[in-house]
């Protein structure tokens, strides 16, 4: 029971939040998730935020922030995995340009009983913009009832131009 899961599909569901530097007020809306493992150790996951809220130049801030990464997760222990992942981030919003970076991330994961830990150092950089590359850390973090598959937990995400956290709940098949 204490091994890392593989072979599983997992959607998360909940609220994100969402800053960057050119907002001046933290915006926020609903966020879903789909993750899915093979037993080789392959992983993908996608996300999308549709998120709104109060900017103080214009009185509104809207966004959609679309997330891909697929990566190897390379098994340590019983529970403990080494990842390795490309991604790539759109993000169409309306106080400023629209945004795609592309990047790695680095990291691992731990798990024990039903409870999942994610840190990951990431690199991105804009494709055909003028932004500057980031660099940061993501955290995800929950639980997972192993005989029912429902779960909670939470993910936050902090780079150069920005910052994201959201609380989910988790449905792993």
């Amino acid at each position: 029971m204490g091994s890392v899961s593989a072979g599983s599909l997992t959607m998360s569901g909940g609220l994100a939040v969402y800053k960057d530097d050119i907002l001046e007020d933290v915006i926020f809306g609903p966020t879903l998730s789909l993750r899915g493992r093979l037993d080789s150790g392959l992983y993908l996951g996608v996300e999308g935020m549709r998120l709104e809220g109060d900017q103080n130049d214009d009185g509104t801030a809207a966004a959609n922030r679309g997330e891909v990464e697929i990566g190897i997760a390379q098994r340590a222990t019983h529970n403990f995995d080494v990842l390795l992942g490309l991604e790539a981030v759109h993000l169409d919003r309306d106080w400023g340009p629209s945004r795609t970076d592309a990047g790695a991330a680095v990291g691992f994961r731990s798990a024990q009983n039903g409870l999942e830990t994610e840190v990951h150092a990431l690199y991105r950089y804009p494709e055909g913009s003028d932004e500057s590359a980031q660099v940061g850390i993501r955290l995800r973090t929950g639980g997972v009832n192993l005989e029912t598959g429902w779960g909670i937990g939470i993910s936050v995400t902090w780079l150069t131009d920005e910052r994201m956290g959201s609380a989910l709940v988790h449905r792993r098949f």
